[in-house]
């Protein structure tokens, strides 16, 4: 049962994006809330989870909403960034970024980025090693001005880097990479981006794909044929030293599973591997990432019937390597 505590929360929530409040309206419910929203310590004091996954922070982190993705913490662990979706008509849906600070060992209440327009929205937060450059995919116009893009057009990688205590105004990433068809994605420490598209050439509805950051920019994307199937593979996790990779792979008819495999020195991979159960269910599970620290495994899983953030000890990552 959702305590009184929590639904105040969520009912803030609710009205701040659904009714898209302006800052100064808002003002006196954040005072309330910053005395409900109440949590301190890494992972929000939460205990750790261990083999059996876990879902985080039900209610706040993990809501009522449906939770798009992983949480994303920050290199330090001061601050975390994840999805909800706002579910319109059919087939209409927006992506709502959220984050959260660690302030003083208390985390304040969750916020909208103050780059983020509400009329536009934003998924699949990436962090860079540093913490300082902030990536996300969006559907926002190319142009200030210009028309919103569609709902299935215009899917762009973005970002935002860290200046004098604020972000800076969203600029579009190389278009070698980002010309309008891509979803998840995550970073190497050198910028190599792992990314999911379904451009022209592929061998399903969605593919992998890898680009290299060199002098500057970005090299013509390369599909990953050892991965992709004439299905859907989404949600790519890199390593930081580019030492695996996690995906998500299924089909309308087969609920997605999270899969891994190991890359040699060679730029050879190993055979994917799918994590056992409980980490995969029954049900649709996907968008896994690791935390900087690399002691937990978060993703989203739909078995429940609405796809929820959960945790697990990454020590299951080592024990499929040496299996």
């Amino acid at each position: 049962m959702i305590s009184k505590k929590v639904l105040l929360v969520l009912t803030f929530l609710s009205l701040f994006l659904f009714f898209n409040c302006a800052e100064e309206n808002v003002k006196a419910e954040r005072s309330s809330i910053r005395d409900i929203w109440s949590f301190s310590g890494q992972y929000f004091g939460q205990d750790p989870p261990g083999e059996v996954p876990e879902i985080f922070m039900p209610g706040f982190i993990t809501s009522p909403f449906d939770d798009h993705g992983a949480v994303v913490f920050s290199p330090g662990g001061n601050s975390v960034y994840w999805n909800i979706v706002i579910r319109g008509g059919t087939n209409t849906y927006r992506g709502i970024m959220l984050f959260s600070e660690l302030d003083d060992d208390k985390w304040l209440e969750p916020k909208i980025p103050d780059f983020a327009d509400l009329n536009d929205d934003y998924w699949y937060p990436n962090l860079s090693s540093d913490g300082n450059t902030l990536y996300f995919a969006s559907r926002r116009p190319i142009a200030q001005g210009d028309e919103p893009l569609g709902m299935y057009d215009g899917m762009r990688y973005w970002f935002v880097q860290w200046q004098t205590g604020s972000w800076s105004s969203p600029t579009i990433l190389d278009t070698t990479v980002s010309d309008g068809e891509e979803f998840g994605f995550s970073l190497t420490v050198d910028g190599t981006i792992y990314f999911s598209s379904n451009r022209e050439g592929g061998e399903g509805n969605l593919d992998l794909y890898r680009s290299r950051f060199v002098e500057g920019k970005y090299s013509s994307p390369e599909n990953l044929t050892k991965f992709n199937t004439d299905n859907y593979e989404d949600g790519p996790y890199i390593a930081p030293d580019e030492s695996y990779l996690i995906y998500s792979s299924g089909s309308p008819d087969d609920p997605s599973d999270i899969l891994i495999s190991f890359r040699s020195d060679d730029d050879n991979w190993t055979e994917p591997i799918r994590f056992p159960e409980p980490i995969n269910s029954e049900k649709t599970d996907r968008w896994a990432k690791v935390t900087p620290d690399g002691k937990y495994l978060f993703f989203g899983s739909y078995r429940t019937g609405k796809n929820e953030i959960y945790w697990v000890d990454a020590g299951i990552i080592q024990k499929l390597r040496y299996r």
